[in-house]
């Protein structure tokens, strides 16, 4: 277990955190279940952090996708908030998804409350447990399709070959970085190579 220190918005001092967490998502499912510490980030329970990023104090670091490994040891964590403007956000419509299994009836009215005011979704939120989970369920999954974007399949191939080179721009200039220490310049090289397998997945399908 390590200590991160989180420079918030909403105070001056320092905000102590003692956690296991290996990925920034199961830090923010820790935080999301400690509603005082969730409180002084800024953001209420059906926020779930989905706008939140941590910057680490001393690489400048950022973290802000679920997968991304965090410190291995104690830091300073600088915390920034990003609400969107145009209702609850696409990441956010996919949270909802992933812990509407484990929400209570409240929960699932307060979200019903909010999707209302926001997205103008029409829900009951006096309805039965099972009435608002089919709601939520229905209304964010046709959210969601609606905002699927196709590109022109005549430009795929070439999209799909400028991430490859990007990939690998970055790969090389990883191999000789001397701004980042062994142990994160390690976990960025595994990250990209990750990333270029799936682009040679597509590259070479068909």
């Amino acid at each position: 277990m390590r200590t991160f220190k989180f420079k918030l918005l909403t105070q001056a001092q320092l905000e102590e955190f003692s956690t296991n967490a290996t990925t920034l998502g199961e830090m923010k499912r820790e935080i999301r279940n400690n509603p005082d510490l969730l409180r002084k980030f800024g953001v209420n329970s059906n926020s779930n952090l989905d706008e939140v990023q941590f910057i680490e104090r001393s690489s400048k670091t950022t973290y802000s996708l679920d997968s991304a490994i965090l410190p291995t040891t104690d830091a300073t964590l600088f915390v920034s908030v990003i609400k969107s403007k145009a209702g609850v956000s696409e990441i956010g419509m996919r949270q909802i998804l992933e812990d509407l299994d484990e929400m209570s009836r409240s929960e699932m009215e307060q979200w019903a409350e909010e999707l209302n005011e926001e997205n103008d979704a029409n829900i009951d939120p006096d309805g039965s447990k099972s009435n608002l989970y089919d709601e939520i369920e229905t209304f964010v999954n046709n959210y969601l399709e609606e905002q699927q974007v196709v590109a022109p399949e005549r430009n795929l191939d070439e999209l799909i070959e400028q991430g490859y080179k990007l990939i690998k721009v970055l790969l090389d200039f990883l191999a000789e970085a001397e701004d980042f220490d062994a142990e994160t310049r390690s976990e960025l090289q595994k990250e990209a190579q990750r990333i270029q397998s799936y682009f040679d997945r597509f590259r070479y399908v068909g």
